[in-house]
């Protein structure tokens, strides 16, 4: 069985679609081997799909990147 999980941030602008997509990159590791992990903007849409044999680590991944979102919203609202 494969899990697939998707995500879509709608955010205030294409803009910060684009800097939460380059945010949520990783940065000092891969994600796990049998663990897949796309990205797509459309507009200011950020869309997320997760792919796993193991639901989960789908759902945990997505907790996290639902985290990383919360953080971003956070400073990016400071920042404005």
């Amino acid at each position: 069985m494969n899990a697939t999980l998707e995500l879509s941030v709608e955010c205030g602008s294409s803009e910060q679609a684009w800097s939460l997509q380059s945010v949520l990159a990783p940065d000092n590791r891969s994600a796990p081997k049998d663990q897949a992990i796309s990205s797509e903007v459309v507009g200011k849409t950020l869309r997320l799909v997760i792919r796993s044999p193991r639901a989960a680590s789908c759902i945990s991944s997505g907790l996290s990147i639902l985290n990383d979102v919360r953080l971003f919203q956070e400073i990016w609202s400071l920042t404005a």
